[in-house]
């Protein structure tokens, strides 16, 4: 399957399949959201091998990292199409490998 190209932003990251990205950025997550509800969502996709939620003293700040074994598996996810956890819309992107993220539980 051929991930869709943008032909208004031909080099975004999240529809380019040569990216060799194995994480996932997902944002718009409710508050609440588990490790497991984003398991149930995205383990269709291929083997997850980590998943690290985004948290601010002890609450959950909307997003999430998603590491799968292969980066097959996370293009694949980029075609999911209207995912949804707990009512809201969620954005899926492919992690920008070209910068390093903060410590996600400052």
């Amino acid at each position: 399957m051929e991930p869709y190209k943008n032909k208004f932003f031909p080099n975004d990251l999240r529809y380019n399949n040569s990216s060799d990205s194995k994480t996932l950025f997902i944002k718009n997550l409710p508050f609440d959201t588990t490790s497991e509800q984003i398991t149930d969502l995205i383990e269709k996709f291929g083997k997850i091998k980590e998943i690290r939620i985004a948290n601010k003293d002890g609450k959950n700040r909307g997003y999430a990292h998603v590491e799968f074994f292969e980066e097959t598996s996370a293009n694949n996810a980029l075609l999911f199409k209207s995912p949804t956890i707990g009512g809201r819309q969620l954005v899926i992107e492919l992690a920008n490998s070209e910068y390093s993220y903060p410590n996600l539980n400052k």
